[in-house]
Order: C-alpha cells, then sequence, then structure tokens
C-alpha cells in the first residue's frame, strides 16, 4: 500500500491533468537561454535606490536589455521592461534620472538584418511602464555607443551617439536634442569627428564624497557593485549581479 502522503501527491497531479485552468511550468534554467550578464551601467538616485542597466547575452549570441533596480543599496534586485517593452536585439549602455519615478535609459537595438538604430527608453513611474524613441539616424550607418545622456526637465534632453564609416573606419559623433519629452529628436551635429572616447557609464557620483561603480568580479561572469565614501579613495562592494542570480531578481 503506497503511502498516504504518496497517494495524495498523486491525486493532486490528477486533479492538475484534469483542470481546465492553467497549468504550474517549471521555469527554463538561465544557462539554457542566457550565455552571460553584463551590466554596464549605474546611476544612484540616493544611497539605497539605485538603477542599473546593460544586456543579457542570449545563446543564439544576440543581446536582449536589462533593466535591474535596488531600494535596500542592492540587497535585493526588481527586474523591469521584461513584459512591457521589446528588449530583443537591445543593448542599454547609459541611465539618467531626475528621481525614483522619472529617467531615462539608451542604448542600441540590433535587428535582423544587422542594422543598429539608438533608442531611448523613458519611464515616468519607476520603471513600471516604459516608452521607446527611435533616434533618426540612417539604417547605413552602424553606432558603436551613446556617447552621452542628458536628461535636463521633463521635456528637455540630449542624446550623443558614436558611430563608424565601414568603408574608412573613420569614428563620428551625432547629436540629437528632444524638447518633447524624447519623442522626438532634432539633429543638433551630424557626423563631427570624435575626438573623445566613449564615456564610461559604470560609475557615478552622488555628492559628499558618495559614489557607486561596476567592476568585475572574481569569478568567472561575476560583477561587483561597489561603493564609497571619500571620492573613491577605498571601494566596499556591497552586491553581486550574475546570471545565476537573475531568477532572484523579482
Amino acid at each position: 500500500m503506497p503511502s498516504a502522503r504518496w497517494s495524495l501527491f498523486i491525486l493532486c497531479l490528477a486533479v492538475s491533468a484534469c483542470s481546465d485552468g492553467p497549468h504550474l511550468q517549471l521555469p527554463t534554467p538561465p544557462h539554457e537561454r542566457y550565455t552571460a550578464l553584463v551590466p554596464t551601467a549605474v546611476h544612484a538616485i540616493s544611497p539605497r535606490e539605485l538603477v542599473v542597466a546593460g544586456h543579457l547575452v542570449c545563446a543564439d549570441g544576440t543581446p536582449e536589455g536589462l533593466v535591474l533596480f535596488t531600494s535596500d543599496g542592492g540587497k535585493s534586485w526588481r527586474r523591469h521592461a521584461v513584459e512591457t517593452l521589446p528588449i530583443q536585439r537591445l543593448r542599454l549602455d547609459c541611465i539618467s534620472f531626475a528621481d525614483r519615478l522619472r529617467g531615462w535609459i539608451a542604448g542600441i537595438r540590433v535587428d535582423e538584418q544587422g542594422h543598429t538604430r539608438a533608442v531611448v527608453l523613458r519611464t515616468e513611474d519607476a520603471g513600471n511602464h516604459w516608452r521607446e524613441s527611435l533616434v533618426p539616424l540612417q539604417t547605413d550607418i552602424v553606432l558603436t555607443g551613446i556617447q552621452s545622456l542628458l536628461r535636463e526637465t521633463d521635456n528637455d534632453g540630449s542624446i550623443t551617439v558614436t558611430t563608424v564609416d565601414m568603408k574608412s573606419g573613420e569614428a563620428n559623433e551625432c547629436a540629437f536634442k528632444s524638447v518633447d519629452g524624447g519623442r522626438s529628436w532634432l539633429g543638433l551635429t551630424w557626423m563631427q569627428p570624435s575626438t573623445m572616447p566613449i564615456t564610461d557609464f559604470s560609475a557615478c557620483t552622488l555628492g559628499s564624497g558618495q559614489g557607486f561603480r561596476l567592476r568585475a568580479g572574481a569569478g568567472a561572469g561575476c560583477t561587483l557593485l561597489e561603493m564609497t565614501g571619500n571620492d573613491g579613495t577605498s571601494w566596499m562592494p556591497v552586491s553581486e549581479l550574475t546570471l545565476s542570480a537573475l531568477p532572484s531578481y523579482y
């Protein structure tokens, strides 16, 4: 005779199989869908409220946008934009937030034909919902990164992208400005020689000597979030961002 506990387990399976409702599906392990988690930008709204952006590398080599929020200084993380925005073939490079509710994140979207487009994501409710706008660049121009992103007010902001000429290999910059909250972009400069390297968005400051940065951890595929309270004289690790922890980013 099977035990009572085993009989109850068999009964539960039978009821589940006969139910007309949705069936429980076990999540796919992250390592089967992704091969790497790559955080590239951090923005501190306060010492406890941080935004991290970057991308996941899918098994086929394409990027998938990654936006993480924490409200407890990095002890726990929430993943945003997964259900409300097309994040496939999207690499996010930089962040500009005014407060915990309103912010912009910019990056590069690559379509199936290999064309690169600069995009700006905007939220007004702490990342629960996003609007995406395309920066008007020709599809035959190859983008290599976002040089700068500045959100000045709810309506005004600017973005500078870096490009490369596939024939000559020459690096250039293009700058754009928006006066309608990022819905549309007006060109300011076009294909100017690039004189500065792409800005490093992996570090940010809060003032009074406080700051945060992303650095490679000791283990493979691990990124450390570190903080300083003395203008970078010393740094203390506060959180690890890894692919294996992705299922915990609720």
